[in-house]
């Protein structure tokens, strides 16, 4: 192993959900709490505005950056592992309520909520600037919030009501 051709990137994901999800994070721990009738706490008014990625452009994004860099090592290019920093995100972002109101629309069912204040320190708006992934793979996440969602729908009663 040699540190002087050690070369690395670095990826900042904004929010990933789909199926397998952290069942800790809003889009698995809303939709489970919907699905049971459970009340939310919902921080923030639901004012919060989140850039949320599909799990699938998550993966497709760091596929296509891992096989570039490998193309590029491959070819003989030399690869600035300082400039290999790239934002996975929808670059989209919605209000919390916006999300909650999606869900509803999909279950056919209402929350059940309990508005609470800003916690200290909660970001209150995420949005990833994927230009530069774009540019580096000619690629984007794409999946927008409503198929997503419903996607995710789909494979929680499959696998937790099935």
């Amino acid at each position: 192993f040699n540190m002087d051709t050690f070369s690395s990137v670095g990826l900042r994901f904004f929010t990933v959900y789909g199926p397998w999800g952290r069942p800790d994070m809003a889009p698995l721990k809303f939709l489970s709490s919907l699905l049971r009738n459970e009340e939310i706490n919902l921080f923030n008014q639901g004012q919060s505005i989140r850039d949320f990625t599909y799990i699938e452009d998550a993966i497709k994004a760091t596929y296509l950056i891992h096989k570039k860099k490998i193309q590029m090592e491959n070819d003989g290019q030399s690869v600035d592992s300082s400039s290999m920093i790239y934002n996975i995100g929808s670059s989209k972002p919605i209000k919390i309520l916006d999300f909650i109101k999606i869900l509803e629309e999909i279950t056919g069912k209402k929350f059940l909520i309990k508005y609470e204040n800003k916690v200290i320190g909660d970001v209150e708006k995420t949005l990833s600037d994927s230009s530069k992934l774009e540019k580096f793979i000619n690629y984007k996440p794409s999946t927008n919030i409503q198929l997503g969602l419903e996607k995710l729908f789909e494979w929680y009663k499959s696998y937790y009501l099935s």
